[in-house]
């Protein structure tokens, strides 16, 4: 039904429901004459019944398919908002995770890279909640001119985003580096002084995709993104086995379990 409402539209397929109900009308008629034993076509009958199904049924066809449509963008919408973030354009949590398990399952090996704005709720604080947002916006801008479509990004947390790629670390990180550049000088309007913003940045290269998940994955990221925090934020840090002693081992835990929570 949606394929031939689309495929149509709502002028054509109502013409199309009018013509069809005009024939189902005579053919009613017809089916009349025989049962009572009446003479085909019936005075004024063939007439009436085409005047009243012309006239009727284009106003009732034009509000159903008026509807249908009105429900089928509403579904779109919903889908893309479920789908897509507002304000950066990438994948939302749930959607990213979906896609992330989907795209990399079987690939050799893929790179994770776990994005966080720093002092974001300074910025917040500072400048309010609208320019945060337009930082969010910025980060959008940032991401697309310096990566293509081979890269799958999710925003998923207030200013923490996620980047997975089939590359390796080095060359992951080279790209990181060169969107922390671009976002270091990037300057967000304020009144008559504009303000600017870092990152930090901590990667993962997942080369046993089979045995480690997009969430393992995603959490050893995380874990060489807290130690890029605590050297002083604003750096790339790629995760080695060094870092699973560390602290930040507890704040991946948490990390872990609502990515966990988001992936089913």
């Amino acid at each position: 039904m949606r394929r031939l409402v689309h495929r149509f539209g709502q002028i054509k397929l109502t013409i199309l429901v009018t013509i069809i109900a005009i024939l189902f009308a005579e053919i009613l008629a017809w089916l009349i004459s025989q049962l009572f034993s009446l003479a085909y076509p019936i005075p004024s009958v063939p007439l009436l019944a085409f005047l009243v199904t012309a006239i009727v049924t284009p106003f009732i066809a034009w509000y159903v398919l008026k509807y249908l449509f009105f429900v089928e963008r509403m579904e779109q919408r919903m889908h893309h908002l479920a789908t897509y973030d507002s304000l950066t354009h990438f994948y939302t949590r749930q959607a990213f995770f979906i896609q992330a398990q989907k795209r990399y399952r079987d690939v050799p090996f893929y790179a994770v890279s776990f994005i966080d704005v720093d002092d974001f709720k300074s910025i917040n604080d500072t400048y309010g909640h609208a320019y945060g947002d337009n930082v969010l916006v910025d980060i959008g801008k940032r991401f697309a001119q310096t990566f293509g479509d081979d890269c799958l990004v999710g925003r998923i947390g207030g200013e923490e985003f996620a980047l997975v790629m089939e590359t390796d670390a080095p060359s992951m990180q080279e790209q990181m580096e060169t969107l922390r550049h671009v976002i270091t000088q990037s300057r967000i309007p304020y009144h008559t002084t504009p303000f600017g913003y870092t990152i930090s940045i901590g990667i993962f290269e997942n080369q046993s995709p089979g045995s480690l998940t997009i969430d393992d994955a995603l959490s050893r990221a995380d874990q060489a993104l807290y130690h890029a925090k605590q050297l002083g934020k604003n750096r790339t840090i790629v995760y080695t086995e060094s870092l699973s002693d560390h602290p930040s081992e507890q704040h991946s835990a948490q990390v872990r379990s609502q990515t966990a929570q988001a992936g089913k």
